[in-house]
């Protein structure tokens, strides 16, 4: 091959057709590594979009459940008033009670309010200032319920007449027991509160909640708040994208789209809050979301343009060698020679398809030459890491969240034995990577239902395999019973790496880890799910020392057989 090529360098004319070849190398070069970024850029605004459209749907379950307690409370006073003919036979003293006791188990309200069929607002939770205007007859929802309407009545933001303050009001009509007009009971609930409800969320420095009005998709609440130096609230700008996304989709969808609020590009996903005239919008800005995809992209930009230099300088040195001295055409050879297996490694590796960011993260890093930078691997290694930590910990968080509702109703027995022969099965890919033995003892009913006592099994199962030892093979025990002070108990035993004794109550807090998440995987969640099951079942789970240094993770539930 050294040969062949240095009879092609003597025949060349001097740099015409080696700077060809060099620009087109270097153009094919850049094509592939704009398709790679390409790709990954799309992939990057998907899980933006993820993101967003989990963000809306969390938050349209949680607003949608504080409009049911709301309303809940605003039925139960309207039945109070219609079985006493509207405010007119009950009790001042009995009926500020019912609007302090509501007003108490709502706190995010700002008060209830009772309204004649005159428009006059006549009792409230709080005493109403003597100077405060109380007349609402001009107001919508006091118009639509008195001319007939009926069902939960949310009105856009208004400026409440009493507190003087932006508000969302829930309204409902109260009818004596002939059908009668009697008034109305209402909730104000401030803007503000709303806001707060999403301020906790991790959204970027340029993300935005919104709730929109079904039908003008004007802004109910947002966070943040203010735009620019004035106030988002009543705002009517909406995106044209947002609008067709409605109209084609009433019920949620996920568009992009510049926000006619403030102008700024983001990632959007809206779900309405079941059968309410009321849609969260959540948007994650492109800004923001971009930010992990750039970082992703640098090391494969750099080798690129470290290549685009390398070649081009080879290019002038072998212009001014084949001018200058004929006789180095051995060096130039060699270079040439070089070049060209470099060339064919790297093309070779871009035009592999990348269909997902494992495998593209993997593609980076045989294309970039060996060693990498510490600063690429690390931002490497945080695609693949950050990618598959952020949907395990959604999953896991959303796990977490319904757990309780997972553990209403009534507690059934399960067949341990059964439902842990079906947990081997699923996790026989890990037990058999981790080369781990696995040794299962006899088990006691468990006054525990199918479902929790899976999740517990798998969270207290997975951490002894990922926390083993890498000096000896992994032995994992489950064994259970039943003693004689009422409890049913179980244990996971492994001879892992085990917990210090300082840290064994600490583990069972939610996102609390002994190791850095580069040294060993997992999110933080599954010792806190065991101990919320158990706490929640009167029971506790304590760790002990485990095999050969391991842990011994025990769980305690009331023997409900035994009593």
């Amino acid at each position: 091959m050294a040969g062949s090529l240095g009879k092609r360098l003597r025949r060349l004319l001097p740099s015409r057709q080696a700077l060809l070849m060099i620009g087109l190398l270097n153009a094919f070069i850049l094509i592939l590594g704009g398709l790679a970024l390409v790709d990954s850029y799309h992939q990057a605004r998907d899980r933006a979009t993820q993101s967003a459209e989990d963000l809306s749907m969390t938050l349209s379950e949680g607003v949608g459940g504080l409009f049911d307690r709301i309303d809940f409370a605003l039925l139960g006073i309207s039945d109070f008033l219609g079985q006493n003919a509207g405010q007119n036979r009950a009790a001042p003293e009995e009926l500020h009670a019912l609007l302090s006791g509501w007003r108490r188990r709502v706190p995010e309200i700002e008060d209830f309010w009772v309204v004649g069929s005159d428009g006059q607002i006549r009792h409230s939770g709080r005493p109403i200032p003597a100077q405060a205007e109380t007349d609402v007859t001009d107001r919508d929802y006091f118009i639509q319920l008195r001319d007939g309407g009926s069902g939960l009545v949310i009105t856009r933001p208004v400026v409440g007449r009493v507190t003087q303050q932006w508000v969302l009001i829930l309204a409902r009509r109260v009818s004596t027991a002939d059908g009668a007009f009697a008034g109305v009971v209402m909730a104000t609930l401030p803007i503000g509160n709303v806001a707060a409800m999403f301020s906790s969320l991790h959204l970027g420095r340029d993300g935005a909640v919104a709730l929109r009005a079904a039908g003008d998709l004007s802004v109910m609440t947002r966070y943040p708040e203010t735009v620019g130096n004035s106030a988002a609230v009543g705002k009517t700008a909406v995106s044209k994208e947002l609008q067709e996304a409605v109209q084609n989709n009433p019920r949620a969808g996920n568009y992009f789209a510049k926000a006619g609020i403030d102008g700024i590009e983001r990632s959007l996903s809206y779900h309405k809050i079941g059968d309410r005239a009321v849609y969260v919008v959540v948007g994650l800005a492109t800004s923001d979301v971009m930010a992990a995809w750039r970082r992703g992209a640098m090391p494969l930009i750099a080798g690129m343009a470290a290549f685009l230099l390398l070649t081009l300088s080879g290019g002038a040195v072998i212009s001014r060698i084949w001018k200058q001295r004929m006789e180095a055409h051995e060096s130039l050879r060699q270079m040439l020679a070089d070049k060209e297996r470099f060339s064919e490694i790297l093309a070779h590796h871009l035009q592999e398809p990348v269909r997902i960011q494992y495998i593209f993260a993997q593609q980076l890093k045989t294309l970039l030459p060996a060693p990498l930078p510490h600063e690429a691997a690390v931002s490497l290694d945080h695609v693949l890491r950050g990618a598959s930590r952020l949907r395990a910990l959604l999953r896991d968080v959303r796990t977490y969240l319904t757990l309780d509702d997972m553990l209403n109703g009534a507690v059934q027995s399960c067949d341990a034995e059964a439902v842990l022969s079906q947990i081997l099965q699923h996790l026989d890919g890990k037990i058999r990577e981790a080369g781990a033995q696995m040794a299962i003892g006899e088990m006691p009913v468990v006054p525990l239902n199918d479902k929790p006592f899976s999740l517990m099994m798998l969270a207290l199962l997975d951490n002894s395999l990922e926390y083993r030892s890498p000096d000896r093979m992994l032995v994992i025990r489950i064994e259970g019973g039943r003693d004689k002070t009422g409890w049913v108990w179980f244990s996971v035993i492994d001879n892992g790496i085990g917990i210090p004794e300082a840290y064994r109550d600490r583990v069972f807090n939610v996102f609390e880890r002994l190791h850095p998440q580069t040294s060993q995987n997992g999110t933080g969640i599954g010792l806190a799910m065991v101990r919320k099951i158990v706490q929640r079942l009167g029971g506790h789970a304590e760790i002990g020392d485990g095999d050969d240094g391991g842990a011994r993770v025990t769980v305690y539930l009331p023997d409900t057989a035994s009593s």
